[in-house]
């Protein structure tokens, strides 16, 4: 009978255990959602800075070109 007690306790732990593990897992997965969803977004905010940088650039360089081409010519 004893042993069988210390099997059932020893399986109930083992149980727990998994509970444990699982629950561990699961908040992991989340943060892992979660970090990657700030990824994202951190991107896409990046994205949109560099479209206004590059936009800026070309004009800045494409009004240096057109005085310059004033200046060659007049």
């Amino acid at each position: 009978m004893e042993s069988n007690e210390q099997v059932i306790e020893l399986l109930g732990e083992i149980r727990d255990i998994q509970r444990e593990q699982a629950d561990q897992y699961r908040r992991l997965a989340e943060q892992s959602i979660e970090l990657q969803q700030t990824g994202i977004t951190r991107y896409e905010q990046f994205q949109v800075l560099y479209r206004r940088v590059l936009v800026v650039c070309v004009v800045a360089v494409g009004l240096l070109i057109a005085l310059l081409a004033l200046l060659l010519f007049f």
